[in-house]
């Protein structure tokens, strides 16, 4: 009779919290294999991916860059003849007022 409520109580231990507790370690390692198998070099790639378009993004606005600036630089000079032309036209258009 001694055995048999050992083995009673061994079978309550396995199918009720001792159970529970060997279920909820056998499900943590099958999550965590399945993260650092799988996820983890997922995510690393998905990292590495994002900062290498990061970096295309980042050299074509330098390129935009240096191109808005030589097309800035490029209207202030026509600027500055156009200026120049209008100051001519104005001086003889002052000549041409002070004949008459």
């Amino acid at each position: 009779m001694n055995e048999s409520k050992l083995f009673h109580d061994l079978i309550d231990l396995a199918i009720g919290p001792g159970g529970a507790v060997a279920v909820l370690l056998l499900v943590l390692f099958a999550v965590w294999k399945i993260a650092t198998s799988y996820l983890f070099p997922l995510l690393r790639e998905y990292i590495t991916n994002q900062q290498e378009n990061f970096k295309a993004i980042l050299e074509a606005h330098k390129e935009d860059r240096k191109v808005f600036t030589e097309a800035v630089h490029s209207i202030m000079k026509r600027q500055d003849r156009v200026e120049d032309d209008l100051s001519d036209i104005k001086t003889d258009i002052k000549q041409i007022k002070e004949r008459f």
